[in-house]
């Protein structure tokens, strides 16, 4: 049976899922289930045999699952109610939409992405696979496929939806995976990277929007 699983996204990357241009996500894995007293985890060579298959089983119940294919991601994004006693999305206002031309949107009380309650998303991820892997082994369409896109008229790459910020570091945003190691440095931290950790990867194909 299929779960429904929130997830929170920024500003940035909600513009980018909407755009078609991310069509994956990847977190930490928070907790691994532990060996046995005194045995220790090798590291499983059931992908490097075949590219094309699972993890073994050995490999894959290391691992608490977040969410596996067929599940449904739905987005928590920053939101307000755009009128009294809202009932669905169609009564929301989304920071990440250009609202220019909405009254009293000054005014407006953003809501924090943590605390949207599931009535009023309006983003649904069906998952197409969830995999596994360490944080480093990223390649460069797996880092365009995460919503870093580059800018046609700088040649730097940048998360979608995301103004393009030029400074002394720029010179090495080279490739989309620069750009994305950047992104996660500033989400989790350059010590986050450095340890390279086992990181879920979610990817669907379509997305469902309700408005």
């Amino acid at each position: 049976m299929s779960r429904e699983i929130p997830i929170l996204m920024s500003g940035p990357l909600v513009r980018a899922t909407l755009a078609g241009q991310k069509t994956q996500t990847r977190r930490p894995i928070k907790r691994e289930n532990k060996p046995d007293p005194g045995f220790e985890w090798a590291e499983c060579l059931c992908r490097e045999i075949d590219p094309s298959d699972t993890p073994c089983a050995t490999c894959a119940s290391r691992f608490p699952g977040l969410a596996a294919a067929g599940d449904r991601l739905w987005v928590r994004e920053t939101w307000t109610a755009a009128m009294h006693e809202p009932k669905g999305p169609a009564d929301c206002l989304y920071r990440a939409d250009d609202n220019r031309g909405v009254e009293d949107l000054a005014e407006a009380r953003w809501t924090p992405s943590i605390h949207m309650p599931r009535w009023a998303s309006r983003i649904t991820l069906p998952l197409a696979s969830v995999r596994v892997e360490r944080l480093q082994t990223i390649s460069e369409t797996d880092s365009m496929a995460e919503g870093v896109i580059q800018d046609p008229e700088t040649g730097y790459w940048g998360v979608a939806g995301r103004p393009h910020r030029l400074s002394a570091d720029d010179s090495d945003r080279l490739t989309a995976r620069d750009a994305f190691t950047d992104c996660w440095k500033e989400l989790y931290g350059q010590e986050s990277w450095d340890a390279n950790p086992w990181v879920w990867v979610a990817e669907w194909k379509e997305i469902e929007v309700s408005r």
